[in-house]
């Protein structure tokens, strides 16, 4: 599964928390085994190898605790968001948005590109990120790269699903360069 594909959050987070398992079972059995060998080489080696396994190990933990609160939208809600676009071949679709800067980790479960705009659905706004800063980081990168495009934050599914049926398509859209911000994005995903 790509960025920016459908369940992509859930499938990071489950790639990451499988591979933190494996790394805690190896360690454990690399500790264990210590209690049964009686070579000192042997136990050293244990050790040392257990201890070098922490750290491919944490790095899964910390990917998972970074994005735990994030979930790819139900099905049935991504059904209605697609259903206003999927025949339309002049816009682009990208899931599971997660953008890490400096301060924050933000996350948009949808964001639609058409000619000049963005549509960025947010849900889990906080007191910590607030759509402005989203908007705000979003115009940065694309206006760094480049790509001027009018960003219109969407707070619910239902005012989103309201706004790409009443999107006004133009028959000259330059999907090459929709394709182009859409990677540029992906660039700042988990």
């Amino acid at each position: 599964m790509n960025k920016g594909d459908y369940g992509y959050m859930n499938q990071y987070k489950k790639k990451h928390c499988i591979a933190v398992l494996i790394y805690a079972f190896l360690i454990l059995v690399l500790v264990l085994a210590t209690l049964f060998v009686e070579y000192k080489a042997v136990i050293l080696l244990c050790y040392i190898s257990a201890i070098l396994l922490v750290l491919p190990g944490a790095k899964h933990l910390v990917a998972v605790i970074v994005v735990i609160d994030y979930h790819t939208l139900d099905s049935q809600s991504i059904e209605d968001l697609d259903e206003h676009t999927r025949d339309k071949k002049f816009g682009i679709t990208i899931y599971d948005v997660t953008l890490a800067s400096e301060d924050v980790i933000m996350y948009s479960p949808y964001i639609y590109l058409v000619e000049g705009k963005l549509y960025c659905l947010m849900i889990n706004v906080t007191s910590k990120i607030s759509t402005d800063m989203v908007k705000q980081y979003l115009n940065k990168i694309l206006k760094n790269a480049g790509f001027p495009m009018e960003i219109i934050m969407v707070h619910n599914i239902s005012e989103m699903n309201k706004i790409l049926e009443e999107i006004n398509y133009s028959e000259e859209t330059n999907m090459e360069f929709l394709e182009k911000v859409k990677k540029h994005i992906l660039i700042y995903n988990v």
